[in-house]
């Protein structure tokens, strides 16, 4: 019977031991999943301006008491987070491009943030460190006439 007991207490140590590392495993697994990645190339999307608000307060942004305009020149949603800074949500790229198109055509010029279907327009110092945090690619136009 006393070498059941020891036998059986062995196996607890062993399976104690089992259950640490595999915790320990977990939680650095758990750790390495938390770090964040380089943002998608393109910007990726955001599902309305709130998110792409937050994404570029966490940028590092100022936006903390933007405007909401709503749905302004072919975006889904528009806030202005300064006299210097708009950001837009659209539906895709193709309506990024019918709204630069009409910015052209109206005699604008702009420097901005594109991602797949956002817009960040702000001072253009500012815009190589967000392509950095948030990536997309940033594009400039010079006004049609």
């Amino acid at each position: 019977m006393t070498t059941l007991t020891l036998r059986g207490a062995a196996l607890l140590v062993l399976a104690g031991l089992t259950l640490t590392a595999c915790g320990g495993n977990t939680s650095s697994a758990s750790s390495a999943a938390a770090t964040p990645s380089a943002p998608a190339a393109d910007g990726g999307t955001y599902a309305d301006v709130n998110a792409l608000q937050k994404a570029y307060i966490s940028a590092g942004g100022n936006c903390a008491d933007g405007k909401y305009w709503g749905y302004v020149a072919f975006a889904n949603g528009t806030i202005e987070c300064d006299s210097d800074t708009m950001i837009d949500v659209f539906d895709d790229t193709a309506a990024i491009l019918k709204y630069q198109a009409q910015d052209r055509a109206q005699g604008y010029g702009a420097t901005m943030l594109q991602g797949s279907n956002w817009l960040i327009r702000t001072n253009t110092d500012e815009l190589p460190g967000l392509k950095v945090k948030l990536g997309g690619k940033i594009v400039s136009y010079t006004s049609k006439g």
